[in-house]
């Protein structure tokens, strides 16, 4: 999908007949990245993109049981995992690579940018 997006979507001629028009029709599949603040099922992580550190707020989930949080990088690698109560957790970038991470929490997963 992506190949096709950047390839092929800014164009009017051949399969789209305007410009955007495959990545409006897919938007539901990507995450939002390009905001400071991601909110996913009453979770915020910022910022995003990151450099040195990024939040990730449970305050609003209505579960009194830990959170299960994994991270991972492009290559599948488990570089974070952490089960917490907290409401607020800090995490430390400054040793990873600038690149794109997943984060997983309690099944839910999104993106994160590491600039």
């Amino acid at each position: 999908l992506m190949t096709w997006s950047i390839n092929q979507d800014n164009r009017t001629s051949g399969c789209s007949a305007s410009k955007g028009q495959f990545a409006k029709i897919y938007q539901d599949l990507f995450p939002t990245i390009n905001t400071n603040v991601i909110t996913l099922n009453q979770i915020k992580i910022y910022p995003n993109p990151t450099s040195n550190n990024f939040k990730i707020e449970l305050q609003d989930l209505e579960t009194s049981e830990a959170n299960f949080i994994q991270i991972f990088n492009t290559n599948g690698q488990l570089i974070y995992q952490n089960t917490t109560a907290d409401e607020i957790i800090e995490i430390e970038t400054n040793s990873w690579q600038s690149g794109l991470y997943l984060i997983s929490i309690n099944g839910t997963s999104t993106k994160i940018i590491k600039e």
